[in-house]
């Protein structure tokens, strides 16, 4: 019997030790189990990590694509939006203007946004003058000198004054007052934003600089006798770049709107060793005004006067000025004796020569009261509000303005300086004299296709 409970107890006694076996290995198991969930919780976790991080940046990418669109549309709207000021004048006031008024302005301005500056190839005079018609009748056609703002470096007006022997410094001290060209240090890289928005940071004076093709190399050659021409432009293009970016701290876009940047084919070109001389000897030399960089405007062509910034934009600066760009015999120095601009003295657009009757809707348009002008784009333009000639000449018969009829000719009074100042028309046997700053504002609001007057000096052909 004793035998008997000793052997119960050691059957019990394994049973028991099997059963926390049994169990231990269960438990074994499902802490297996735990472990690989937990495991696979920590991927799942470190995989929506993952999700996230790229989620974060890709929003980041998305938002900085976003910002450098938003960028160039504002350089756009920027760029267009000066333009059109140009059109309008400085005594228009573009947000005053009505939504029609400024989208012709504005169609306008974009027909000529592609080039404001020289550029890397010269254009030709051949490219940009078109005849009268040969039907025997009479046009006129109304001619711009200089494009398009003319405020600071007149680069034809440079060429012209390396030419006859001017070096870069006084070159720069012609166009902007009071200021100096000093050497500093300057920034090892600069972000340009290319065409497709991409932001990419470069070498700044031997890449970007290198690169800037805002005036002919060839101007450089011993031929050309321009390198000081060349000089002057690089300094002005350093100094642009670095107030533009803030010494390097922004981005700056590629093209027209900011700067024309094209890489190394502009040293690698036709000529391209001359400005990559003008570049590397003005290393890091910069245009100050009381120690401050300026804001180092340029332009093609300022038409034989400069402007300063608050008679073209109504923005004083101190170091932008009016002067009569010319030598003591009286030659500009972007006209024909020197620096040879085709862009000098033209007409500008797609119909540049009108008829009689074309040019007496103008004159008569412009002798209308200001608070007509929502109604003097032409009816084919505005349907709804342009007035036809017929028009113009009934509402002046309602205002007891005497109307331009028979036109026999015009005569310009103050071609001579900054801004014409007079349109004086001849008809049946008396004259009267029209505000010449009033006549281009219409002249740009109503004359058919793409023609303009883009600056305030100006006068008239016929032939």
């Amino acid at each position: 019997s004793q035998k008997l409970d000793h052997l119960r107890l050691a059957v019990l006694h394994q049973a028991v030790i099997e059963n926390l076996r049994l169990k231990i290995y269960l438990l074994g198991d499902q802490i297996n189990q735990l472990n690989n969930q937990k495991q696979s919780l920590k991927t799942e976790a470190q995989t929506l990590k993952d999700d996230r991080d790229l989620l974060v940046k890709k929003k980041q990418q998305v938002q900085q694509s976003i910002n450098q669109a938003q960028t160039k549309v504002l350089a756009a709207k920027t760029a267009q939006k000066q333009l059109m000021q140009d059109l309008a004048g400085i005594n228009q006031k573009i947000q005053e203007l009505t939504r029609k008024e400024r989208q012709i302005l504005a169609a306008k301005a974009a027909a000529a946004l592609a080039s404001t500056t020289v550029g890397e190839i010269e254009i030709t005079r051949a490219a940009i003058e078109s005849p009268p018609p040969e039907d025997g009748n009479v046009y006129f056609s109304f001619w711009t000198y200089g494009y398009p703002h003319r405020v600071g470096m007149n680069q034809y007006g440079a060429y012209g004054r390396a030419k006859a022997g001017q070096d870069f410094v006084q070159i720069l001290k012609a166009y902007y007052k009071d200021i100096t060209i000093e050497k500093q240090e300057m920034p090892e890289k600069i972000t340009i934003t290319t065409a497709d928005g991409t932001v990419e940071e470069i070498p700044f004076e031997q890449d970007y600089l290198l690169g800037i093709a805002e005036m002919p190399s060839c101007w450089g050659s011993p031929a050309n006798k321009g390198l000081e021409a060349l000089k002057a432009q690089a300094v002005a293009a350093r100094t642009y770049a670095l107030k533009y970016t803030n010494g390097g701290k922004s981005p700056i876009c590629i093209d027209q709107k900011c700067q024309v940047y094209i890489g190394r084919s502009k040293i690698e070109g036709l000529c391209g060793q001359y400005w990559k001389e003008a570049v590397e000897e003005t290393a890091g030399m910069v245009i100050t005004h009381n120690h401050e960089l300026i804001s180092a405007w340029y332009a093609s062509t300022a038409g034989g006067f400069t402007l300063n910034s608050q008679d073209a934009w109504g923005t004083y600066t101190p170091y932008t000025q009016n002067i009569k760009d010319a030598d003591s015999q009286g030659h500009f120095f972007d006209g024909p004796t020197w620096g040879d601009s085709p862009w000098f003295h033209k007409a500008w657009g797609s119909q540049p020569w009108l008829s009689r009757s074309q040019v007496e809707d103008l004159l008569n348009a412009s002798l209308l009261p200001a608070g007509y002008d929502a109604h003097l784009p032409l009816p084919e333009t505005d349907p709804d509000e342009g007035f036809s000639a017929e028009e113009v000449l009934a509402t002046l018969q309602k205002e007891g303005i005497s109307p331009i009829v028979n036109l026999k000719s015009l005569e310009v009074i103050g071609a001579e300086t900054t801004s014409t100042l007079l349109i004086r028309a001849y008809y049946q046997d008396t004259y009267i004299d029209i505000d010449a700053q009033r006549f281009r504002f219409i002249y740009n609001l109503r004359s058919p296709a793409t023609n303009a007057i883009w600056t305030s000096r100006f006068d008239i052909r016929t032939n």
